[in-house]
C-alpha cells in the first residue's frame, strides 16, 4: 500500500504545482471540488493503449452491431404499438382513436450508456421529473427508473466520453475476475457503473488511465458498510420505499450498498453476501496494486485483465451439477443460478466456514462424464475453513435447505420437468481432472505458481516440487499441525436428499438427485 500512496502523492504534487493557477473548482452531486485540469500528453498516450488492450475483448460495438441493434429496436417499437392497438380495442375504443393511440420504447442499462445515447439530441429530459411516478403501482416504478437511473447518472458525470472507457475497462476487469454477476452476490453493470461514476465525479476532464487507477485507490479503503451516494437523496414523497437504515431495519444489514441516485432511492447490491464483500475488497486492492504498475510502467493494461486462479486457490470445493433436455436446460439453469446465493447464506452461517467463494463462470461437464442425451453444466464453490484442531464439518443440513428450496420453487411456478435434476457434490482440489479439462487446470497451475514466485521470494523449493507434482497440490510433510488444519467431513453427509422430493415423486417427476459427498 505504501507504493500506492506514493504514487498517488507524488502525481498530486505534480498537479497542484503546475496547474493550481488554472484549475476551475465546481462541485457536483456529494462530491467536493473537482479538477478541470487538462490531460497530459503522457495520460493520452496510455489512455490509447487501454483503448487498444480493450479491443480484444469485444467490448467496442461495431457499426454493424449498433445498425443490428437498431433495426431490432425498431421492430419491437412496432410490436409495442400493435399490442396497444390491440389493447385499446378489447377496452371498446373506436378503431379510428386506437390507430393514433402510441407509446414509446426506451433502453436502459449498458445500451443506454453505449455511444448512441450520448448525444444531447438523445438526452429525454422528461425522464427526470419525479412527478411522472405519481399513480404509478410499483412495478411501473421499478421499470420506469431503469430508464431513470441511467441518465442520472449520465447527468452526473462531467466528461461522458472518459466515463464511457473507464466503465468498459473496469466491467471487462470485473468480469475476468469473477466478481460481475448481481444474481451471485456479486455487483451488476449498474452497480459499476455507478461506483465509476462515484469515482469521474470529483474530476472533470481527467482522462481514463487515472480514473482507473484512482477508482481502485478509492474502493479499496472504502469503509463499508458506509452507502456510495451520487446525490444527496430527493425530498419527494410519493409513498414509494427508499433506502433508508434510519427508517427501515432491513437496509441497515445491507453490506455494500450503492444507491442509486433517481427517487425512489434503492439499494443495487443488497444481494451481496459477506464472502463476496470479502473477495471483492481483495480484488480491489489486487487492482490497485497493478495499476499502480501500469502508472510506473512496470506492466501493460492486459496485466489488469488476467484472470486470477481460483481452482488452485482453495483445497475444497462444492459442485453444483445441474443436468437437464437441451428444450429446459437453460431455464433450469437460470431458475438454480438465481438462487445459488442462498446456499451462499447457509454455508456463511456455519460456524466452521470464514469464506465462501462461487465462481460465476458456468462449465460444461466433461464429454466423457456426460449421460447420453443430456446436458450438464457445473458451478463451483471453494470453501475456507476456521483453522481449528480436529475439525469436523457436517454440511448435509446447509445443502439440503438450498436444494428442498430449489425444487419447491420449481414444483410451485410449475416448471420442474422429467429429466431435470440438481446434485451437489465435495472435491478436492485434486479431483477437480473429473470435472475440467486439463489445459484449464495446468494454466491456472502454471499462474498461480508465476503469482506467487513474482510476489515473494520465499518458498521456492516448494513451489518448484509443485510444478513437479501431478494433483497440483506441493508435497507437504505431514506434521500434526497440517493434519489438524485440515477438516475431516463427517461420514453422515454421504446421504442422499432424495426423500424430500416425494412430493415430486406423487407428480410422477423424477425427483432430483442431490448428494452431498463429504468423506
Amino acid at each position: 500500500m505504501w507504493q500506492s500512496q506514493t504514487v498517488h502523492n507524488a502525481q498530486n504534487n505534480k498537479e497542484n504545482q503546475a496547474q493550481r493557477a488554472d484549475d476551475k473548482l465546481m462541485t457536483l452531486g456529494m462530491t467536493s471540488a473537482i479538477s478541470a485540469a487538462l490531460p497530459k500528453p503522457a495520460d493520452l498516450v496510455k489512455t490509447k493503449e487501454l483503448e487498444e488492450s480493450l479491443k480484444p475483448f469485444g467490448v467496442f460495438e461495431t457499426e454493424q452491431e449498433l445498425n443490428q441493434r437498431m433495426l431490432i429496436l425498431g421492430k419491437l417499437y412496432n410490436l409495442v404499438k400493435q399490442w396497444i392497438k390491440e389493447v385499446s380495442l378489447k377496452h371498446n375504443m373506436p378503431e379510428s382513436v386506437a390507430e393514433n393511440v402510441g407509446g414509446k420504447v426506451y433502453t436502459f442499462g449498458s445500451y443506454r450508456l453505449g455511444p448512441g445515447f450520448f448525444s444531447k439530441k438523445f438526452r429525454i429530459p422528461w425522464t427526470c421529473d419525479d412527478n411522472l411516478l405519481k399513480k404509478l403501482d410499483q412495478k411501473c416504478v421499478r421499470s420506469l427508473n431503469g430508464c431513470r437511473v441511467t441518465d442520472e447518472i449520465l447527468r452526473l458525470v462531467p466528461n461522458i466520453e472518459n466515463f464511457r472507457l473507464a466503465l468498459r475497462a473496469i466491467k471487462l476487469w470485473a468480469k475476468r475476475h469473477g466478481i460481475y454477476s448481481n444474481a451471485l452476490g456479486y455487483l451488476g453493470g449498474v452497480s459499476w457503473a455507478m461506483l465509476v461514476a462515484k469515482r469521474a465525479s470529483y474530476t472533470q476532464t481527467q482522462r481514463p488511465l487515472p480514473l482507473v487507477h484512482k477508482f481502485f485507490l478509492i474502493f479499496s479503503k472504502w469503509q463499508w458498510p458506509q452507502p456510495v451516494l451520487l446525490k444527496q437523496p430527493s425530498n419527494v414523497n410519493l409513498g414509494f420505499a427508499v433506502w433508508d437504515p434510519r427508517v427501515n431495519i432491513q437496509d441497515r444489514y445491507h453490506l455494500m450498498p450503492i444507491i442509486t441516485p433517481a427517487y425512489p432511492q434503492q439499494n443495487s447490491t443488497f444481494n451481496v453476501s459477506q464472502s463476496a464483500r470479502h473477495i471483492m475488497m481483495e480484488e480491489f486492492k489486487a487492482g490497485l496494486h497493478t495499476t499502480d504498475d501500469i502508472m510506473l510502467g512496470k506492466c501493460t493494461w492486459n496485466k489488469l485483465f488476467e484472470p486470477p486462479p481460483f481452482f488452485t486457490k482453495y483445497k475444497h470445493f462444492i459442485v453444483l451439477l445441474v443436468t437437464g433436455n437441451s428444450g429446459d436446460h437453460l431455464e433450469w439453469c437460470g431458475l438454480v443460478e438465481s438462487k445459488v446465493r442462498l446456499l451462499i447464506g447457509n454455508l456463511e452461517r456455519n460456524q466452521f466456514i470464514t469464506l465462501a467463494h462461487i465462481n460465476p463462470e458456468n462449465f460444461s461437464m466433461l464429454e466423457s462424464q456426460k449421460e447420453p442425451n443430456s446436458h450438464c453444466s457445473m458451478w463451483f464453490i471453494g470453501l475456507e475453513f476456521a483453522k481449528m484442531e480436529n475439525l469436523n464439518v457436517n454440511l448435509t443440513r446447509d445443502i439440503q435447505i438450498f436444494t428442498e428450496t430449489v425444487i419447491n420453487h420449481a414444483v410451485t411456478i410449475q416448471m420442474f420437468k422429467t429429466g431435470m435434476g440438481l446434485e451437489a457434490r465435495h472435491v478436492k482440489r485434486k479431483q477437480l481432472t473429473q470435472y475440467l479439462s486439463l489445459s484449464l487446470i495446468r494454466r491456472e497451475r502454471k499462474l498461480s505458481i508465476t503469482n506467487r514466485v513474482n510476489g515473494t521470494t520465499e518458498n521456492r523449493k516448494r513451489l518448484s516440487a509443485e510444478a513437479a507434482g501431478t494433483d497440483g497440490e506441493a508435497p507437504i510433510k505431514k506434521t500434526r499441525l497440517s493434519e489438524d488444519m485440515t477438516p475431516n467431513f463427517d461420514d453422515s453427509s454421504n446421504a442422499s436428499i432424495n426423500d424430500s422430493n416425494s412430493n415430486l415423486k406423487r407428480r410422477n417427476l423424477r425427483p432430483t438427485s442431490v448428494q452431498t459427498l463429504f468423506p
